[in-house]
C-alpha cells in the first residue's frame, strides 16, 4: 500500500520501503510512532527533572531547620503526648515533611508545637486528635508546658 509521498518526485510508495521506488530518494521523514515516542519521552524526562528539583528543595528546607533543635523539640512533644494517651503504642504522628510546618520557634531553645496524632481511643476506634504544647530545652532538662490534647 502506497502511503508515503516522496519529497523529491512527489510519487507515493510503500511505507515499508526505505527509499522511493520511483526515484530512489531516501525517506528522511519520521514516522508517527517515532514522533509520539519522542514526545512522550520528552514529557517524561521533564516531569522527572521537575520532581527531582522539588524533592531537592524540600530536603534543603528541612536540612536548614534540622541544624536547629526543631525536630528534637517535636520528638520530646511526641513523648509527652504519648504519656497521656490511652493506647500510646497505636500513636501515629505526621511524617517528617509535615512536622516542619507544625513547629514554631518562640525563643532561644523554646518551641511551640501545634500538631496532631492518630491513635485508638478507649473503644478501639482510630481517631485524629489535635495537640499543642510548648517545649523548653534547658541544658540537659526538657520541660513541656501547656500541653493540650483535644
Amino acid at each position: 500500500m502506497a502511503d508515503i509521498k516522496c519529497s523529491s518526485c512527489r510519487k507515493y510508495y510503500d511505507k515499508k520501503e526505505e527509499n522511493c521506488t520511483k526515484c530512489g530518494y531516501k525517506n528522511t521523514s519520521m514516522k508517527n510512532v517515532d514522533k509520539i515516542f519522542i514526545f512522550t519521552g520528552s514529557v517524561t524526562l521533564i516531569a522527572i527533572v521537575l520532581i527531582v528539583f522539588n524533592i531537592m528543595s524540600v530536603f534543603n528546607s528541612i536540612s536548614e531547620t534540622t541544624n536547629n533543635e526543631y525536630f528534637l523539640a517535636y520528638s520530646y512533644a511526641e513523648k509527652f503526648v504519648k504519656k497521656r494517651l490511652k493506647a500510646p503504642s497505636t500513636a501515629e504522628f505526621p511524617n517528617m515533611f509535615e512536622k516542619n510546618n507544625h513547629i514554631t520557634k518562640l525563643d532561644n531553645r523554646k518551641y511551640k508545637i501545634k500538631s496532631w496524632v492518630d491513635c485508638q481511643n478507649s473503644f478501639g476506634a482510630h481517631i485524629r486528635t489535635q495537640f499543642s504544647c510548648v517545649i523548653l530545652i534547658k541544658n540537659t532538662k526538657v520541660n513541656c508546658q501547656n500541653l493540650r490534647i483535644n
